[in-house]
């Protein structure tokens, strides 16, 4: 197991916990480059219109049965998703992780905490419905490091070991939160993980890995309405989005609240989400988007970067 117990920076309480996510994502293939704009990604820079696209004739996606557990470790991906509590990978990209799913990218998904604080579910159940999300996507494992919710935050001992998983994980991309959040934790996991990600490519830095430099750092909105740098055409896999996160029945979908906590609950969360990936989808002229934001987004070919569909 990685090693995230009590020492110098660190806020765990114990070591990681691998949750098994499922089965590896279908194919090795790829098309075009994610993030880019580049064809085949369905991402296009923000303020862009691309062709008024609906729904296609696409069955809807449902959740695979399934496979015998991964080993509980990091292994190999395209794709690292970094969220501070459990169901923030879904509520901020999921329809993102369906799209890189069928398009062949192995994903993996890092959470940072068990979300105990909630006043909602327990950790126990959370990580069952995390568990269950990521099979929607085919996330090949999900890792909890317990630091400790509402504790999250940057330090040079904590980037060094999250660096130590990147580098075992060697992603090309790294997603993680947006850093104007309202949550200090997603204040705090967008600092730790910008931390990790420059640790993790310093040559020089002895962490038990080999050193490894990501294509890009990304960064998704949960909670605040943002400028994106660009958006990702989740038309056909919003209804995935949607699956993945009724997993976390007992954020979103069960009326069981406490009276003062129903006001957004039940289906509240699932329209919020509706309303937010219309809004984003409608800047690129597509039925639904999800809002990115990146430092810089490398270009080769601004033709087909820039290309309609």
């Amino acid at each position: 197991m990685v090693d995230f117990s009590p020492g110098q920076g660190s806020h765990g309480t114990q070591d990681a916990q691998g949750v098994p996510a499922g089965s590896a994502a279908a194919g090795e293939g790829s098309q075009g480059t994610p993030g880019t704009g580049t064809p085949g990604t369905g991402a296009t820079p923000a303020g862009r219109g691309g062709p008024q696209a609906g729904p296609r004739a696409e069955p809807e996606v449902k959740a695979q049965v399934a496979a015998p557990a991964p080993a509980a470790e990091p292994e190999p991906v395209d794709v690292l998703v970094i969220g501070a509590h459990p169901d923030d990978a879904e509520i901020g990209m999921g329809g993102t992780l369906v799209k890189l799913h069928r398009l062949g990218y192995r994903i993996g998904l890092i959470d940072l905490t068990r979300g105990e604080l909630g006043s909602k579910g327990t950790p126990e159940r959370r990580a069952q419905e995390a568990a269950a999300a990521a099979r929607v996507y085919g996330a090949l494992f999900r890792l909890n490091l317990n630091l400790g919710d509402n504790r999250v935050e940057d330090s040079p001992a904590l980037g060094r070991k999250l660096a130590a998983l990147i580098r075992r994980c060697r992603p090309r991309l790294v997603f993680t939160h947006h850093g104007d959040d309202r949550h200090p934790d997603h204040r705090g996991a967008w600092a730790l993980v910008r931390r990790a990600v420059f640790q993790a490519a310093l040559r020089n830095l002895d962490l038990g890995e080999p050193y490894h430099l990501v294509d890009a750092l990304l960064f998704f909105p949960v909670n605040e309405w943002v400028e994106p740098s660009f958006v990702v055409d989740i038309t056909d896999t919003f209804e995935g989005k949607l699956e993945a996160m009724r997993a976390f029945a007992s954020q979103f979908v069960e009326p069981t609240a406490p009276i003062d906590h129903k006001y957004f609950g039940v289906e509240d969360y699932l329209e919020a989400a509706t309303v937010r990936a219309r809004h984003y989808g409608l800047r690129i002229g597509v039925r639904y988007g999800e809002a990115f934001l990146a430092d810089a987004v490398p270009v080769a070919d601004p033709v087909a970067a820039f290309r309609r569909g």
